[in-house]
């Protein structure tokens, strides 16, 4: 009697878990099953996928040979490493200062707004702010006299993928912000008491307090930093297009003109594939490295 009342918990419990796992197998498990097997053939996209040739690792010898594509990726993970240095310092602070103030609601909300707005609506303001001539960013350095400092920011190989990173920290910074500073509010406020009691500097605090206890929220940070940096679309193809030349040629946006432009499905879809995994072994590292130094730091 208790082995069949046992079995039926358990099946009652599957019976909650199946319509989960059902959408979880039709929305995410099949479309990847679909990704991968497209990998090997060769296909436009405009007939029907029974017309497909298949043409096994031919796509990947190419996507492995495929130069343009293999410099993407560098671009792009040279321009989060700049990311994650510029933005988690400044979220952290930021949040540090906010957490001091006891009516703050006002800064919350406006570090928050950007973070509401759509990439496409994100670059076209930053287009204009970037603009040579009229753009707000260069008449402050003319009204400022620091005219040498003048540039066609996204016109310029040299500036353009920098110009587009500030605009990517622009727009996520309010999302890592507030992690923080609900990271902060968790802290038990006696611990820094107890710090003010030994005499202990500000900084002193930071580094023995906040910092250890902001470990995992920094981690989280971390690897959201690296996955949405390292897949920026929308602020590229509004503001350069991948230009000047393949100055800000990323991956997701050579995948799109493979796919798009191209008419190569098979072939963007090898791509996506070889820079999801990409992707994974990023987050893996980064995940392993952070606990490895957070054990350090909780010593």
């Amino acid at each position: 009697m208790k082995t069949f009342t046992k079995w039926k918990d358990y099946f009652t419990s599957y019976l909650f878990v199946i319509p989960g796992l059902s959408l979880f197998a039709v929305f995410y498990l099949l479309p990847f099953y679909q990704s991968y097997r497209l990998s090997f053939y060769e296909w436009s996209g405009y007939t029907p996928m029974s017309q497909a040739k298949f043409v096994g690792l031919s796509n990947f010898n190419k996507a492995f040979e495929d130069d343009v594509f293999w410099e993407s990726v560098i671009r792009v993970f040279k321009i989060s490493i700049g990311i994650i240095g510029l933005e988690i310092p400044l979220a952290l602070l930021l949040a540090i200062l906010v957490n001091k103030v006891i009516r703050a609601g006002a800064y919350r909300i406006i570090y928050f707004i950007p973070t509401i707005l759509s990439p496409i609506a994100v670059g076209m303001i930053w287009k204009w702010m970037y603009e040579p001539k009229f753009g707000i960013i260069n008449q402050t350095l003319d009204a400022l006299g620091l005219s040498s400092l003048k540039h066609a920011w996204l016109a310029e190989s040299s500036t353009a993928m920098g110009a587009v990173g500030v605009t990517f920290i622009w727009e996520t910074f309010g999302t890592f912000f507030l992690l923080f500073l609900v990271g902060l509010t968790g802290i038990d406020k006696q611990l820094y008491e107890a710090a003010s009691i030994e005499g202990a500097s500000s900084f002193q605090t930071f580094k023995s307090v906040t910092l250890p206890l902001m470990v995992p929220t920094i981690i989280l940070v971390m690897i959201l930093l690296v996955l949405g940096s390292m897949q920026i679309f929308g602020q590229v193809v509004i503001m350069t297009n991948g230009g000047p030349g393949y100055a800000t040629e990323v991956p997701s946006m050579r995948i799109y003109k493979e796919a798009f432009e191209n008419s190569k499905m098979g072939y963007s879809t090898t791509l996506s594939v070889l820079f999801g995994f990409i992707l994974i072994v990023f987050s893996v590292i980064q995940l392993t490295f952070s606990r490895r130094y957070g054990a350090k730091l909780y010593e």
